[in-house]
């Protein structure tokens, strides 16, 4: 598959000039502008990289720590099912919570069952424990 990364090194300079800061609320969901990336890290929806992401820790008013939604339903070991959101089954991808800077942040995604950003927050504490367990 080509990846046109000149078009995604435009945007992030876009995002880099023109964007603020925003303020995000923990336990939330936000379309973000996660990017064009290497080999299996998830990567944005082109024309502008844009996908679902559940804000997981506030850090500060300039970073976040995020994990990106898939409608995938394929099999993997490290996704979760979270249920339905905007009328389509999204899922978890665990392993590919990350670290961004919150002007990559763009709209909130209105939630209407509260169970979903509960699930969420279970699966990532529990992804992230289950590293304390291992040698």
């Amino acid at each position: 598959m080509h990846k046109d990364f000149d078009r995604w090194n435009k945007v992030k300079k876009e995002i880099e000039v023109s964007s603020e800061n925003k303020s995000v609320l923990v336990g939330e969901f936000y379309w973000c502008k996660i990017g064009l990336n290497i080999g299996s890290e998830e990567n944005g929806k082109y024309p502008i990289f844009n996908r679902p992401v559940f804000i997981f820790k506030k850090i500060d008013y300039y970073k976040c720590a995020i994990c990106p939604l898939t409608t995938s339903g394929r099999k993997y070991i490290n996704k979760i099912r979270l249920g339905y959101i905007n009328r389509k089954k999204n899922y978890l991808i665990l392993d590919q919570l990350k670290i961004i800077d919150t002007k990559r942040i763009e709209d909130r995604i209105e939630i209407i069952n509260n169970n979903i950003s509960i699930k969420a927050t279970k699966a990532v504490l529990g992804f992230l424990d289950s590293f304390r367990n291992t040698q």
